[in-house]
Formats: structure tokens, C-alpha cells, sequence
């Protein structure tokens, strides 16, 4: 039997992840809003191998789409802005990296750098736990909340990759 394959991008994370969980629980750990995948979703594995410029890492499912909402990013306060801004978790941690290397673009680079070459190598694991896959709902639209799990792995391919149906954890009417 061969398997279904398809070119995806957008947003994956570990089997380890999503392996096994009822809908609901698979709703709140990835950040679907309640009800998004009732009818019905697959789960694609990655088969592919993913370049360095090809993901956008967006660290863990603490930040809906990589942002942080943080309320010391108040940048027109003086104004009477009093409204809370968002940061992309890759700027806040090019700002940390900053900060620790003086300010120093190029030591900042190479950081950057040696840590997404770090997440490169966890979306190329293609076995075990730790393999990457992506859930697809059935229902065109879905929204995403921020995930009450703060801890799951996220990454955004920007290229179609291939992927494998898993067809053992398909979910769903027909």
C-alpha cells in the first residue's frame, strides 16, 4: 500500500506532540480554537528535508504564532498609549543576545545562527518521537487561539515540503 503524499507548509511540530490525544486535547495543545478539528483532520509526516531558509521558528505554543505579549512593550506610553504591543519571540531573542554580546552584530549573527542550525536539526528528524508532523483539519478556516499548553515545539514552514499521510491517526468523517 503506498502512501498519500502531499505538499504542505505552514505550521508543525513533534509526533510526540499530537501522538494519541483525544480532539479536544490535540485542539488545545496546537492552539485550534474549540471545535476546529470536529469534523475531522489527518496527521501529514514530514518527509522532506528542510533548509535552513525554508522555517520560521516560533518556539513554543506559549506564543500563538510566535508572539509574546508583553506588557514592558508599551513604546507610545508617553503618548497615552497604554496598550500592550506584541514581539515575535525571534526579535526578543535577538534583543537578549544583544544585550549579553554587548551589542555586537556580528557575535549576534553567529548566535542566531548556531540556534537556528539547532532548531534545522530538530525539523529534520524523520523517526521516532521526535519526527515532525503536521495536523490538517477537515474544516477549511480554523482559528488559533493561544494554547492553555505552553510547551509544545512550533515551526512554520515557508516552502511546500512533502508529506506522508499518516493514515493510522486520520480523525474524522470521510
Amino acid at each position: 500500500m503506498q502512501s498519500q503524499s502531499m505538499m504542505l507548509e505552514g505550521y508543525v511540530t513533534t509526533w510526540a506532540s499530537v501522538a494519541g490525544q483525544p480532539e479536544a486535547e490535540l485542539e488545545a495543545r496546537l492552539g485550534f480554537a474549540p471545535g476546529s478539528l470536529r469534523n475531522g483532520y489527518s496527521v501529514y509526516v514530514l518527509a522532506e528535508f528542510v533548509a535552513l531558509n525554508e522555517f520560521e521558528w516560533k518556539d513554543r505554543t506559549a506564543y500563538s504564532d510566535g508572539w509574546h505579549f508583553d506588557p514592558s512593550v508599551t513604546p507610545f506610553k508617553d503618548r497615552g498609549d497604554s496598550r500592550v504591543y506584541g514581539v515575535q519571540r525571534f526579535d526578543e531573542l535577538r534583543a537578549h543576545l544583544g544585550k549579553v554580546h554587548g551589542y555586537n552584530d556580528s557575535v549576534v549573527d553567529k548566535e542566531i545562527d548556531r540556534i537556528m542550525r539547532m532548531q534545522l536539526t530538530k525539523l529534520n528528524i524523520r523517526v521516532g518521537n521526535e519526527r515532525i508532523v503536521k495536523v490538517r483539519p477537515k474544516f477549511p478556516g480554523a482559528v488559533f487561539p493561544p494554547s492553555s499548553f505552553r510547551n509544545i515545539p512550533q515551526w512554520r514552514l515557508t516552502v511546500p515540503k512533502r508529506f506522508l499521510l499518516d493514515a493510522g491517526s486520520f480523525r474524522g468523517q470521510g
